[in-house]
């Protein structure tokens, strides 16, 4: 979902010591009601959600007028942003449903009218807004509260949690503070409000497991990984949908972007951290007075979360070998080309260029291939191209899977769709068990780059978050390189810290855009060992890891004899993946040997035991790099006896 936040206006009936908006209620005026219309109308077209906020927009008279518009407009998603002392009146509240309004967020700040009042300055707030959460929660609402975490209130979070437990909120936030520039100059607000990470943290994830425990989701926003080792999945920031921001006279048409690259900072050893790629850093006034003596980079490797944050030594035990995640991807899987249209345009992309050549396969045909399938003996079913979420009829035909009764029903995508969490529970309600993506590298300069679409790599982590919170077995590809090669490592690392167990390595096939380009795209035999020592470490954090059409002879013995990785050349293509649609003829078996229509075996092959299954070395990997680096196996590796 994308979003519009628009800040109506900066007056407020609370007066809140650490109010981010400073002192803009005494020197902006608030939008008229025909600019906020204006905007509404204007963004509309890239948007469907919309949040207003401010200031306080429920003391503006003409807010029911705008939500009634923002809905009648096509606007799904409508969120109130607000200090909840207007929701105290349970008339009000019905108004604002029967307007359009589906979601409210409502500030509380402490656990009691002492700690509450004394931060909003406004006597009588709190025992308003917790009457406000109550007249919602009996109206059915959704309910997403925020409490900022100050000096004066940090130890009372936990309280705070169990309060927020008892009323019934949907989700919970505790939003460290953000500096406004009048606390900024003014020591003594600074030692009155601003408590240090290092203090709060603590209390904060004591408030974490109390939500966690209760079933309730938790986020922490504006708190860097450094701080959230073990909470990594509460950090707010990877879940917040792409959204646009009108404040005052400025507009953010990508305000991820801008509070990354504006609104925060990274300190002189964050890129030493593996959470680099993800973390955007705290707010950049915290450093400026504090420094960043705090914050220290974290070098090992992040621990596997259990579902309260706490480090939870079972599940690795769980996600190992033998595991129910691992049965539902193993079997015979009947793979569905659907066709070759995608919204990305991979510079070696081996599919997308055949668009051009054929048409996308009728719905009628598709499901033909399906009852085929479920006759010949299939369970699992794998939907591919292109990219299968361009197709109007990619809901039916996961819906159709699963009454013809495959048991697991995945979707080969790019996942940008998937960023859409309403999209992707639609999915998961239809029938969609698994999702296997593909990630490039740890960042949008490396992933973007190799997509040739600004902003899919924020999408595509936002898919797979999403499917991994919706308990979707997810599963992510990388194809090996020369643009990716570089990265590999801290391509595990980051996918590991998002909470993926599941990854595949794919070489890089000599066909679509690389098939006249194989020795400018490919690498070199000797950076892909250096490489894949490098990632050694690495793998035996997954529960899984798939090698799919590399030579074992290109690979350093450990990598073969470690446990969880398991390689997929002809034999195992041929055997396990029945791919139907364009009339595939990759793959032959001719007197048990297997055959890939783009690889040879060159003389050394006949030497190896492996022969007859590999399938050999892409077609023009001699002519580009010889056959010395080819060292056939006299025997078979240790694992296979």
């Amino acid at each position: 979902m994308e979003r519009i936040d628009i800040k109506i206006g900066f007056q407020c009936n609370n007066r809140c010591l650490f109010c981010i908006q400073g002192e803009r209620r005494y020197s902006e005026p608030d939008k008229s009601e025909k600019e906020i219309r204006d905007i509404l109308r204007r963004m509309r077209k890239n948007h469907n959600g919309v949040v207003f906020t401010g200031g306080e927009p429920t003391i503006r008279p003409e807010l029911l007028d705008l939500v009634r518009y923002a809905k009648e407009i096509g606007y799904r998603h409508i969120q109130i942003q607000s200090n909840g002392r207007m929701f105290a009146y349970p008339e009000y509240c019905q108004a604002l449903i029967r307007a359009g309004c589906n979601e409210f967020s409502p500030a509380l700040h402490g656990s009691t009218s002492r700690i509450h009042d004394s931060l909003t300055r406004a006597p009588g707030s709190f025992n308003q807004t917790v009457r406000g959460i109550r007249n919602l929660k009996a109206l059915g609402q959704h309910i997403i509260t925020n409490s900022v975490v100050t000096k004066m209130n940090y130890k009372d979070l936990p309280a705070l949690a169990r309060l927020l437990v008892s009323l019934g909120v949907d989700q919970f936030q505790f939003a460290f503070m953000h500096i406004n520039p009048v606390i900024a100059h003014d020591s003594s607000l600074i030692r009155k409000l601003v408590p240090r990470y290092q203090e709060a943290v603590p209390y904060m994830k004591r408030g974490i497991e109390i939500g966690g425990k209760a079933g309730i989701r938790v986020m922490v926003e504006a708190t860097p990984y450094c701080f959230m080792k073990g909470y990594e999945k509460y950090v707010s920031e990877q879940y917040i949908p792409f959204s646009s921001v009108v404040d005052g006279k400025k507009e953010i048409t990508d305000y991820g972007s801008y509070r990354k690259n504006i609104g925060k900072s990274k300190g002189p050893k964050c890129s030493q951290c593996i959470y680099n790629g993800v973390c955007e850093g705290p707010w950049a006034e915290y450093p400026r007075i504090f420094g960043w003596s705090e914050l220290k980079p974290v070098y090992s490797d992040p621990e596997i979360i259990s579902s309260t944050g706490a480090v939870d030594e079972k599940e690795s035990v769980k996600r190992g070998k033998g595991s129910k995640e691992d049965q539902s991807s193993s079997g015979k899987v009947f793979l569905v080309m659907t066709g070759f249209l995608c919204n990305n345009d991979c510079v070696m992309c081996s599919v997308k260029p055949k668009a051009l050549q054929y048409v996308s396969r009728s719905t009628k045909e598709i499901i033909k291939d399906m009852e085929r399938g479920i006759k010949s003996g299939y369970e699992n079913i794998e939907f591919t191209g292109g990219e299968p979420t361009t197709r109007d009829d990619v809901l039916l035909l996961i819906k159709k899977a699963k009454k013809l009764g495959y048991r697991d029903v995945a979707l080969g995508t790019n996942a940008r769709t998937s960023s859409s969490l309403s999209f992707l529970k639609e999915l998961q309600r239809n029938g969609l068990t698994r999702l296997v993506t593909t990630v490039y590298g740890p960042t949008p300069k490396v992933h973007d780059k190799v997509t040739r679409v600004r902003e899919s790599f924020r999408q595509t982590i936002q898919g797979v978050r999403n499917s991994l919170r919706l308990g979707i077995m997810t599963s992510v590809n990388t194809v090996v390189f020369n643009m990716t090669v570089g990265s590999l490592r801290d391509t595990g690392l980051f996918l590991f810290s998002l909470g993926v167990r599941h990854w595949t390595l794919l070489d890089l096939i000599p066909d679509g855009y690389v098939h006249d380009q194989y020795s400018l795209f490919s690498v070199h035999p000797e950076s892909l060992q250096n490489a894949l020592k490098r990632i050694g470490p690495v793998l035996p954090k997954f529960g899984q890891v798939l090698f799919m059409d590399f030579p074992y002879c290109l690979f350093p013995p450990s990598l073969l004899k470690m446990e969880n990785c398991h390689f997929i050349n002809a034999k195992e293509r041929t055997e396990i993946i029945k791919q139907v649609g364009y009339n595939p003829k990759r793959f032959q078996e001719k007197s048990n040997t297997y055959y890939d229509i783009h690889k040879t075996r060159v003389r050394k092959c006949s030497k190896c035991v492996y022969r007859d299954e590999c399938g050999g070395v892409w077609v023009p990997f001699p002519d580009s790099y010889g056959e010395s680096f080819i060292k056939p196996f006299i025997r078979r590796i240790d694992r296979d006896r």
